[in-house]
Formats: structure tokens, sequence, C-alpha cells
């Protein structure tokens, strides 16, 4: 398929996605579902040109045939505000049921293995809708812009959520991504600005870039010990993150991945990470402390730019280790913060030391 002129919905050309119909309009019903003949003998259904109802049911069977499937922008665009779709029904085409503006609920059954790209993109009425247990997959962009949504059960048969999938989802108060999923796609809750809470499984190893980027009421969030990478502004503009807790397991922590997390107070950043990239930390203009680890080998440009607020340094080397590090321009604010020295015993010399008290940073 290729874009349209608007950049959104793709433009049906003569291809089909493996199992949906040719083009050929096998009938319509009086409840105005069109019925096309699949590759393998069954119907696919989709909204018809003479629909003008507010609610449909779409049958198992039509002229003793089972209706298995709903086609490629079946529905795209319908006024319909509920569609009940039978058991029979395994698969969802891409778009499927994008732009139904009016589209309040749906419960999609069962026999139903993937949610594809886009399939209720744009449904901004959508208030609520039912995952069941089966679904392993859920496609690019598949509930994004359903500004409606206030929440949503993934089952914990889904193993793969795809980017941009709730994207833009602006009611959206709490997720929790089931044990199965191993990583968070790039801008999978981008824009998602009720989010407050979110539960992220051991499963996961990756959150990628701008995952979470938007999310202005996210005041928390808890990485697990399993995450390896934070992806580019995984929490850009999270303005009302206060705390967050990065795992020894980290490694690598993305350009602007805490870009202008205004109310994040202090961040300790794990051994197991040797550099601090771009931009991470730009704009956190509440950061008052920082613990560095003494793995750290460089510091990138503007990573604590405008951190105005920043008073403290805890290094975990030495004098020596620090003038090692590579320190990029625009960090002005890092370098002169009052930096201590890690000792783990009592130091007879004199300068600034800090050894951790409970896990605490304390100044000798």
């Amino acid at each position: 398929s290729t874009q349209n002129s608007s950049g959104d919905q793709p433009v049906e050309e003569s291809s089909q996605k493996e199992g949906h119909s040719s083009q050929e309009v096998i009938d319509e019903n009086p409840q105005g579902l069109e019925f096309r003949l699949s590759d393998h003998g069954t119907y696919y259904v989709g909204q018809g040109s003479s629909a003008s109802i507010s609610s449909v049911v779409i049958p198992a069977t039509y002229k003793g045939i089972i209706v298995d499937g709903i086609f490629d922008n079946g529905f795209s665009g319908s006024a319909y505000t509920s569609i009940s779709i039978p058991d029979s029904v395994t698969t969802i085409g891409v778009w499927a049921f994008s732009d139904c503006t009016s589209l309040e609920s749906i419960t999609i059954p069962g026999s139903v293995a993937s949610i594809d790209e886009c399939a209720f993109c744009g449904c901004s009425s959508l208030s609520s809708v039912t995952i069941p247990d089966g679904v392993t997959y859920i496609g690019d962009r598949a509930f994004g812009g359903c500004t409606s949504l206030a929440s949503i059960s993934i089952p914990d048969s889904v193993t793969t959520i795809r980017d941009y999938a709730f994207s833009d989802c602006t009611s959206l108060a709490s997720i929790s991504i089931p044990d199965g999923v191993t990583s968070i796609g790039e801008c999978v809750f981008l824009g998602c600005s009720s989010l407050t809470s979110i539960f992220i499984p051991g499963s996961v190893t990756s959150i990628g870039s701008n995952a979470f980027s938007g999310c202005s009421s996210l005041a928390s969030i808890i990485i697990p010990g399993s995450v390896t990478s934070i992806g580019m502004n995984a929490f850009g503009c999270c303005t009302s993150l206060s705390s967050v807790s990065i795992p020894d397991s980290v490694t690598s922590i993305g350009s602007s991945a805490f870009y202008g997390c205004t109310s994040l107070a202090s961040i300790s950043i794990p051994g197991s990470v040797t550099s601090i990239g771009y931009e991470t930390f730009r704009d956190c203009a509440s950061l008052s402390s920082v613990i560095i680890p003494g793995s750290v080998a460089s510091i990138g440009d503007y990573a604590f730019y405008n951190c105005s607020s920043l008073a403290e340094v805890f290094y975990a080397g030495s004098a020596a280790d620090w003038s090692s590090i590579t320190v990029g321009e625009g960090n002005d604010h890092l370098t002169s913060a009052t930096r201590y020295f890690y000792s783990e015993e009592k130091p007879t010399e004199s300068g600034n030391y800090w050894r951790y008290v409970d896990g605490v940073p304390m100044v000798w």
C-alpha cells in the first residue's frame, strides 16, 4: 500500500495481504456489509457502500460459508458506534477499524491471535476494548490515537507490542505489560499524557526510543534488572517523573533519555554504564544530585545542560579518575557543582569524600 495525500491511511493497491480476498465483491446483506471470497474459500467482511445503521452484528457464516476475517480497511472510517465480531473471525486486517470515530466499545473474540497494524488507530471515541487471551501480537499503531481509551488489559499471551501501539492514548491512566514481552518498542506510549503508572515485567530487556516520551503524568517508574538498554528520548519530557531507578543491568542509556524531566531531583547511574550521552539529562531543572560511577569514560555534549539546581556530584572514583573523563561542552552545571570522591573508609587527607550509608550517598 501507499500513503494518500494526507499521509495517514494507506491507499489500496492491487496486491492483497496473504489470506485476504481479491477485490471481487461477492454480495452485500441488509446490514450494509460487504463480503469477499478469500483465497482459502471463506468470506472476509467489511463495510459496504449502503451502510447507514449505527450498530452491526457480523455473522459467523454467510450463505453457508464461514466468515473468518475482516479485510484490510474493512470498516475504516465507518460511522458505527457498536460492532459485534463473531468467534469465527481469526484475522483482523490492517487499518480494519481505523478512524471509526464513533466506535465506543468493541470485544475482540478469543479466536483472534494478532491485532494488526493500525487496526483501531484514530478511534477517538473508543473507551473500552477487551483483548482476549490468545492474542500474541499487537501491531504498529494498533490503538494509536484512541484518545478516549482510559484503561486496557493486555493478556499474558501477548509477547510482542510493536512501535506506536498505544501512542497518543491521552486518557490512558495505567497499564500492565505481561511477562512474555521482551522489549518495549519505539514510541509505544508516546504522548500518553494521563499515564500515571506502568508495570514493566522482568522479561523486558530493552526500552525503545521515545517509548514513554511525553508521558507528563508519570511520577515514578521501576526499571527491572533485566533491562540492558534505554533508548533515545525514552523518558523525554516526563515532567512529573521525580523518581527512577536504573538497575545495574543497564549498559546503554540513549541520548536525551531523560531530557526535560523537570521534576527529577536525583539520579544514580549504575556502574555498568561507560558513557553518558548527548543531552541525556538536559533541562532537568530540579536535578540537585547525581551519582556517577567510576566506569564512565565520557560525558556527552549538553548531557547536563540547564540542570540549574545541580549542586552535588557523587563520583565513585578518585580525583585522578575524574580528570581522565572526557566531558563535552554545555556541561557547566555539572563541572561547577561540588564534587565528592568515593572513600569506603573515613579519609585522613583533606578534600570532599562520600560513602554509602544504607544505600544513600553520605558526605564524610
